[in-house]
């Protein structure tokens, strides 16, 4: 890796933390220079202002999320059942990096790029995952008798809703805990033994009643 580069990525890594910690809004360049212990004229070398290096971690994150769904869904020596678990705890991981300080200052003073964000969970994870589901359901894996495309939608949804950091702070439980119950919910549901048999008793009987 080149000096350049080095220096490049070191700021990065630093200006996420202090995003994270502190907010996009309440950062200067200045005190990311300081936090870096270097001159605020090396890092507008390579950042111009606060807007660029905040693209650049989107773009960085981008690459990153992508690449590494790619790797999960790819990989031929992981079971099924486990590149799902993966998928949900790097994403789970992701969500958990930009908390709610961060997004809400992304959405109120960069909505084009907040609007880039949502772009990419659409076209590049959301294909991705929709893809891998159907493969799913072809292996007999995933059940064939619910949309697709719904299923997606609910998995990645559980995932930015459950997950993600605005929401994490309404809910009092750990983040384990919290990734943990979202797994349950995913692969087992929310009905007991008990309640699926008054479903399906339920269902019967809906049925029934249809055709009478």
């Amino acid at each position: 890796m080149s000096e350049a580069i080095e220096i490049k990525q070191r700021i990065l890594t630093r200006a996420s933390e202090m995003f994270n910690e502190y907010g996009l809004s309440k950062v200067t360049m200045e005190e990311i220079a300081a936090g870096l212990g270097m001159s605020k004229k090396t890092l507008y070398k390579h950042f111009s202002n606060k807007e660029h290096l905040l693209r650049e971690l989107i773009h960085d994150k981008k690459c990153l999320i992508s690449g590494k769904i790619g790797c999960i869904v790819d990989d031929k020596q992981l079971p099924f059942i486990e590149k799902l678990k993966q998928l949900l705890a790097f994403m789970a991981k992701v969500s958990n990096e930009f908390n709610q300080r961060l997004t809400q200052d992304i959405m109120r003073f960069h909505p084009e790029l907040w609007n880039e964000i949502k772009e990419f969970r659409k076209k590049d994870a959301w294909m991705r995952i929709a893809t891998f589901i159907r493969e799913g359901a072809e292996q007999g894996i995933i059940r064939n008798d619910i949309n697709q495309d719904l299923i997606t939608l609910i998995y990645i949804g559980a995932i930015h809703s459950a997950i993600g950091p605005e929401n994490v702070d309404t809910i009092n439980l750990s983040m384990d805990r919290i990734y943990s119950d979202t797994l349950k919910v995913i692969y087992e549901g929310i009905l007991s033994e008990k309640g699926r048999e008054e479903f399906l008793a339920g269902k019967i009987l809906s049925t029934n009643k249809e055709n009478i």
